[in-house]
């Protein structure tokens, strides 16, 4: 029935619960999973007096690595025998 599972995440308690819904779904059905995370940068950021010093592509800069570091420790472990896609990319998470 199921082939592949899209898990969107926020790295939230309730996207950890989904996740291991989609993980049990994956190997009832042996279907694989992709964790997908998506950064966004908030407008609001670049108007703050306090973040003029810190050049925009810094911010985003930590921003990815700190969002490829919680996607690669998002279910770690818990999807051990299944066929696991890690996908980070930018833009609006809608």
């Amino acid at each position: 029935m199921f082939q592949k599972i899209l898990v969107p995440t926020d790295f939230s308690e309730k996207a950890k619960s989904a996740g291991r819904a989609a993980i049990n779904l994956a190997k009832s059905f042996g279907a694989e999973i992709t964790l997908l995370h998506v950064v966004d940068m908030p407008d609001y950021l670049f108007g703050v007096p306090e973040y003029a010093v810190v050049p925009p592509a810094e911010l985003l800069d930590a921003q990815r690595t700190k969002a490829r570091k919680d996607l690669e420790e998002f279910l770690d472990g818990e999807t051990d025998g299944i066929p696991t896609h890690r996908v980070l990319t930018e833009g609006p998470p809608a």
